[in-house]
């Protein structure tokens, strides 16, 4: 089986694109012929894992001028003469890869395949217009949860597919722990929350601050990281600094060592 898969989102350091790079390793490694188109950024690590194991597409068209986007994807699926389009998105902007697709599902027997990521869109107008029919497409309906797949199949039937890690990237290390907590400057005695996520609405920050006040202020000794970036990073800063939480949270970046 030959597959295109397409991440309609930003190729970086967020949970869509690793949930797509965890799937797309476990293709690889099952011997499956899996491209990848991305759009708009990709990361430099993931471009380069990418390109070591499959053919690469990257467009910065998709938003700025999607009919260039859909006639060079139609182009892709043309030459490659795929079995499987598997799209990866939150709304009805899929409507981009669905028209790419459509006219080889007769002449190639093509099938397509949607993962549904999200239960909200920043194109509400886009997804109200397009969603129904982009979906009518799909002979394979999938969702990261109930209501990411009720947001973008609504009636149609979808399964559920976990958002899923290597387990074993996690196991414990005693030796790794201790060097961990060496360079973020940790006691002994001291405990070590983290939070990982983009700095965008969803991922409420706003409560885990408000959570941490009251938290520091019933244990002295407990630390809180912050992993990620994102609009909302410079909010963020400024109510650390209004409720005097400068020395119990930090913003520790974007990390590619999340294990």
């Amino acid at each position: 089986m030959k597959l295109l898969v397409i991440n309609t989102n930003r190729f970086d350091r967020n949970g869509i694109s690793i949930t797509i790079m965890n799937i797309l390793r476990q293709f690889w490694k099952d011997d499956i012929i899996a491209d990848v188109v991305a759009s708009t950024i990709i990361s430099p690590e993931f471009k380069k894992e990418i390109e070591e194991n499959a053919s690469l597409y990257f467009f910065q068209s998709r938003n700025r001028n999607p009919i260039k986007y859909i006639l060079s994807l139609k182009k892709v699926i043309k030459t490659g003469k795929y079995d499987l389009i598997y799209i990866h998105g939150n709304s009805g902007t899929i409507v981009s890869e669905i028209l790419a697709a459509m006219p080889f599902k007769k002449k190639l027997g093509l099938k397509i395949c949607i993962h549904a990521h999200g239960s909200e869109t920043s194109h509400p107008i886009i997804h109200k217009l397009f969603r129904k029919f982009a979906v009518s497409q799909s002979s394979c309906n999938l969702a990261a949860s109930n209501l990411a797949g009720d947001f973008l199949f609504h009636e149609r039937p979808f399964q559920v597919i976990p958002n899923g890690i290597n387990p074993n990237e996690l196991a414990f290390d005693e030796q790794v722990r201790r060097q961990y907590r060496t360079n973020l400057g940790l006691n002994d005695d001291s405990k070590f929350v983290v939070q990982l996520g983009a700095f965008t609405p969803v991922k409420n920050y706003a409560f885990s601050l408000d959570v941490i006040e009251k938290v520091s202020q019933k244990d002295s000794k407990v630390r809180f990281g912050f992993y990620g970036s994102g609009r909302l990073e410079s909010k963020i800063e400024e109510t650390i600094v209004a409720k005097k939480l400068q020395d119990v949270v930090s913003l520790q970046g974007v990390s590619s060592d999340v294990s």
